[in-house]
């Protein structure tokens, strides 16, 4: 039998692709597949409810041994204060071979105080670092073992940010992975890192591996000046354990590429925004730059790059240098690198079709049809990433023709136009019976679309897991009077990490029944999860420090009132009569404007912004 021949090694790579319910599930197939999944179960915790929480913790004391690593996915799951110090406290104890600790939200350190208990930890990774001072008493506790460490620009912004990176380093001398996140706070403050802060990292972090800095109040300022430039091959010492490069920032002048060429040899892994100066600006050519950036750096594997010009890049001297190792090529997203001209498009289709795994795209500045644009995208053998833009409501998309031209796809945003789901065929619905597609993020900008396009992506679609829709409108049907109240998200068998509505409305005016004062977005919402309750939920407001919406549930008097106007709103036309409530409840409730219907196996977060003026 398999459960005889299959190795524990085999068993847990399977295991890895299950979700945490298949997986208690599994404990159930045989004896000696028990350890196993009872191992798989616990390795690694990240919790997401408080509920998930409290079920938790009980049996941490016969399997807490188990867990290597403990995550606390938002704030919202933490219990009161009180219980927080009594829960951190116990946790070494019942969790004694604890190796990595992380918190999604840095203001969960707040309520994370340094214990002597911990001490016993092996600690290797620690949540995001917030304040020097709360993170002292860890740094000189787990230092010593860290090999990952995350800071925000708060712990270096000082009027010496070089005796802060002393201070801290000075802790973890064997690290290999650091990350430098901005900070997320009211009041933005701007970190400037030069050179010599870069080379200091290096100093004190011998054995670094990867470094990170994320941001777009983080400046790197680097050379005054083009002799200063000409120095560096001779100035600067090697980091020939680093391998990844993660830069992504407000400023980076075009010269941080000479210094990285001869700073980093091995560098496999690039990921790199150029963001010249407006006062400095570099007159090094950047195709120069860049292609001594390729002379030197022969192990790279995967490039992600951002230019003021994506021709700084995309052009054949580029391709015509990279090395033989390079087997991956994209323009970091949200950077101003979409492809706007015709040749730019007929370049990267001939010169760089096996390479690039991203492309955005402003269809509306191309001389060309979408079907010709399509065509030449479907060169592209490791397209992973998809962005098309048009300018109006009145260009038409066809959604099964781009999924079949690019079956790799796992994340299109499609932005302004109207969306079509016919086959390519133009009639019936046989998308149903055709193939299954890879794609996990799917997100409407600006887009009018059909009823069905939800039971398309239903059926079509069974990866996916974020689902993002921004002013977009769902066209009515005239002969079909439900499309005139609800949009039906109805995907039963789908596990959604994220659905975010923004501003999504009702089009009336499609179906010819417009009525005055119903283009306001949707602020309700009845979401049906697989085994939970059903609950509905309304738009009421924004948080006061992030904007964030604020959503709230219908209480039981609430619930039953607005069922039954929608039940009876659904059996015929709206009309303007309906429009005249007589119930203050339903009114407030502005169910008058329809709502969100949402089906699906599990949902981890769900956003409902309605645009409330405020």
């Amino acid at each position: 039998m398999i459960k005889d021949t299959l190795s524990t090694e085999l068993l847990l790579q399977i295991i890895h692709h299950l979700s945490p319910s298949d997986i208690q599930q599994g404990l159930l197939i045989c004896k000696k597949w028990y350890p196993t999944f009872l191992y798989a179960l616990y390795h690694q915790i990240k919790v997401k409810s408080s509920s998930q929480l409290d079920l938790l913790f009980p049996s941490l004391i016969s399997n807490g041994h188990y867990i290597k690593t403990f995550s606390i996915d938002k704030p919202t799951t933490i219990p009161p204060p009180q219980q927080q110090q009594i829960l951190f406290q116990k946790l070494p104890d019942l969790c004694p071979n604890l190796q990595v600790l992380n918190f999604d939200d840095p203001a969960t350190w707040k309520s994370f105080g340094f214990h002597p208990n911990m001490s016993q930890w092996n600690l290797i990774q620690l949540p995001v670092l917030v304040s020097l001072g709360t993170s002292l008493p860890f740094l000189h506790t787990f230092g010593q073992s860290l090999s990952s460490l995350s800071l925000q620009t708060g712990m270096l912004i000082d009027i010496s940010t070089r005796y802060r990176i002393l201070s801290i380093f000075s802790f973890t001398p064997q690290l290999k992975e650091l990350f430098i996140v901005q900070q997320a706070d009211t009041f933005p403050t701007t970190l400037c890192l030069t050179l010599q802060d870069i080379e200091l990292f290096h100093t004190t972090l011998p054995l670094l591996e990867s470094l990170s800095i994320v941001g777009d109040r983080i400046e790197m300022s680097i050379i005054k000046d083009d002799n200063h430039a000409k120095l560096i091959p001779t100035t600067i010492e090697p980091a020939p354990l680093l391998f990844k490069l993660h830069w992504n920032t407000s400023l980076a002048p075009v010269t941080w590429l000479l210094y990285m060429a001869h700073k980093y040899p091995r560098l496999k892994n690039l990921t790199l925004a150029i963001q010249e100066d407006p006062v400095n600006i570099s007159i090094n050519p950047e195709h120069d730059c860049y292609r001594q950036l390729l002379h030197h750096c022969r192990h790279l594997e995967t490039i992600s790059l951002s230019s003021p010009v994506i021709t700084d890049w995309l052009n054949p001297d580029f391709f015509h240098a990279l090395p033989p190792s390079v087997r991956k090529i994209r323009p970091i997203p949200n950077r101003q690198n979409q492809i706007r001209f015709d040749s730019e498009l007929f370049l990267a289709a001939g010169e760089a079709s096996e390479f690039i795994s991203l492309i955005e795209i402003d269809q509306w500045r191309l001389n060309m049809t979408i079907d010709s644009t399509l065509h030449l995208v479907s060169h592209f053998s490791q397209l992973r990433y998809l962005q098309i833009k048009y300018d109006s409501y009145h260009k038409e998309y066809n959604l099964n023709r781009i999924l079949n031209t690019c079956p790799g796809l796992d994340h299109l945003i499609l932005e302004w136009g109207a969306l079509l789901i016919a086959d390519d065929g133009g009639g019936g619905v046989s998308w149903f019976k055709e193939r299954k597609h890879m794609l996990k993020s799917f997100q409407l900008t600006f887009i009018a679309f059909d009823p069905n396009l939800f039971q398309y992506l239903s059926s079509r679609c069974p990866s996916l897991s974020t689902l993002i829709l921004t002013k977009c409108k769902q066209r009515c049907q005239a002969e079909n009077v439900v499309t005139h109240t609800v949009i039906q998200i109805e995907m039963p068998c789908h596990a959604f990490e994220l659905i975010l509505i923004d501003g999504v409305r009702l089009d009336y005016s499609f179906a010819g029944i417009y009525v005055h004062g119903l283009s306001s977005y949707i602020r309700l919402a009845r979401i049906e999860k697989k085994k939970e309750k059903m609950n509905w939920i309304r738009h009421v407001g924004y948080e006061y420090q992030t904007r964030s919406p604020l959503l709230q549930s219908l209480d039981a008097e609430q619930v039953e009132s607005t069922e039954s106007y929608f039940l009876q709103r659904q059996q015929s036309a709206y009309t303007q009569q309906q429009n005249e409530l007589n119930d203050p409840g339903l009114k407030q409730l502005n169910v008058e404007f329809g709502y969100i219907q949402v089906q699906c196996k599990s949902l981890n977060r769900f956003v409902l912004d309605g645009n409330i003026s405020h």
